[in-house]
C-alpha cells in the first residue's frame, strides 16, 4: 500500500513570463527527483482556460514525511526562491483558480 501524497500548487504568472516560469519548475522538478521527494509519475501541469496567467501542478510526493521534508530542503528551497520571484501570486488556495468553480472544469494541459 502507498503512503503517496498529492500537493496543488498554484500560480498566477504573467502570460509573457510562463516560459521562463515553465524551465524553472521543469528545474524544480528534478531537484524533487534529485532528492527522492517524489514518485515516478510525471508532474500534472494545467493552465486555466478562464484566465491563462492561472497555473497548477497535482504533484505525487513519496510520502507523507517527503512533504514535510521539502519545505526545509535547501536544492528545493533555491528553486522556490526563483519561482516566487516570478509570479504575481502563488501558494494560494485551489478554489481560486477560475475553474474551481465550475463542474467538470477543462483545463489546458501543459507538456513541458
Amino acid at each position: 500500500m502507498s503512503n503517496s501524497q498529492y500537493m496543488l500548487a498554484s500560480y498566477q504568472v504573467p502570460i509573457d513570463e510562463q516560459a521562463f516560469f515553465l524551465e524553472e519548475l521543469n528545474a524544480t522538478e528534478q531537484a524533487y527527483r534529485d532528492e527522492n521527494l517524489i514518485t515516478a509519475q510525471p508532474i500534472i501541469r494545467m493552465r486555466s482556460n478562464k484566465d491563462p496567467e492561472f497555473l497548477l501542478e497535482i504533484i505525487e510526493f513519496v510520502s507523507t514525511q517527503a512533504v514535510a521534508d521539502v519545505m526545509e530542503n535547501a536544492h528545493v528551497q533555491k528553486h522556490w526562491v526563483k519561482l516566487a520571484g516570478m509570479w504575481k501570486k502563488g501558494d494560494f488556495p485551489a478554489k481560486q483558480i477560475p475553474e474551481a468553480n465550475i463542474p467538470w472544469a477543462l483545463m489546458e494541459a501543459i507538456h513541458s
